[in-house]
């Protein structure tokens, strides 16, 4: 604790302070004891209550009396998919928190991925936990707290080739993912793909390629463009009961050569379908990945095909 101060104490009113409360390397975990001899050795330094960090089925091991003082910020996701702001968070409030992260994987405008959490106050009152009791004056306070902005530009390229990839998701979530950018990247996705309902297929490459629309199962897909609903693959699910709006399906007709001479270096998020889907070459052609399993591809493994 004595460090923690020591690194931090010049900004002591000016940043909440907290206690990020997991079990990753954490020897006293379980010990709500020693949660509360922490955030009183804190307060009795500085005069601030710090926040306390902690996931959903650990909010327990928090004394009554240490949440009497200190704010909770409770850790809950609904799932680990890609999101974008929420402004009602799933559960968000289940546990009297003052705060909930509900994302790890979140992106705003693009940029990701990132722990997204939801405050439940304005400006003032954490101004309010960051200055605890501590009585300061008015030109102890920041007249206007820096706040974080993106200096980068945003590289929609990059975020057209993860759409098409399924990063971002479908429908609503992939719109809340990308933000103000969902329109230009969307317009990038929509030309790579041809701006129709049926992707043009690679010069000989032999195949019907297919963008899979919201209510699609492959048996209807069959049925609109020709062949049985199990010539299809391409599917980043694997399953093919499990197909995605957006994501491109194809169909061997028959004709032409197999694409051949294609590497690849997995990235984090690829999944096997997504890299045929946007080489479009069939996902049972790409050899390389350690698993032997098609469902499991790891980062910085080279695929080949």
């Amino acid at each position: 604790m004595n460090h923690y101060l020591n690194q931090f104490n010049g900004y002591v009113g000016q940043c909440v302070l907290a206690l990020d409360w997991e079990s990753n390397g954490n020897a006293a975990w379980g010990n709500g004891d020693w949660v509360r001899q922490w955030v009183n050795q804190v307060y009795s330094r500085t005069k601030v209550w710090p926040i306390v960090y902690v996931q959903d089925s650990a909010v327990y091991q928090i004394p009554s009396d240490v949440r009497a003082h200190c704010m909770l910020w409770k850790a809950q996701y609904a799932s680990m998919n890609a999101t974008g702001w929420q402004s009602t968070p799933w559960n968000a409030g289940s546990k009297g928190e003052g705060m909930v992260q509900y994302a790890s994987t979140g992106y705003l405008n693009g940029v990701g991925p990132l722990d997204l959490n939801l405050f439940f106050g304005e400006r003032d009152a954490w101004q309010k936990i960051a200055n605890g009791d501590r009585g300061k004056t008015h030109a102890e306070v920041r007249h206007d707290p820096v706040r974080p902005q993106v200096t980068a530009t945003p590289d929609y390229n990059d975020m057209a080739t993860k759409v098409i990839r399924g990063v971002y998701g479908n429908g609503n979530e992939r719109r809340q993912a990308l933000g103000g950018a969902y329109d230009r990247v969307m317009a990038i996705v929509n030309q790579r793909l041809g701006g129709s309902g049926v992707a043009p297929a690679a010069a000989n490459c032999g195949s019907v390629c297919v963008t899979v629309r919201s209510g699609d199962t492959l048996s209807s897909i069959a049925a609109r463009n020709g062949g049985s609903w199990n010539q299809y693959t391409g599917y980043r699910s694997g399953n093919p009961n499990v197909i995605y709006a957006g994501e491109i399906v194809c169909r061997r007709t028959g004709t032409g050569t197999v694409a051949t001479g294609g590497r690849y270096v997995v990235r984090s998020g690829d999944t096997l379908g997504g890299i045929a889907a946007y080489y479009r070459v069939n996902m049972y052609s790409i050899h390389g990945y350690r698993s032997g399993n098609p469902a499991l591809i790891y980062p910085g493994e080279t695929l080949y095909w």
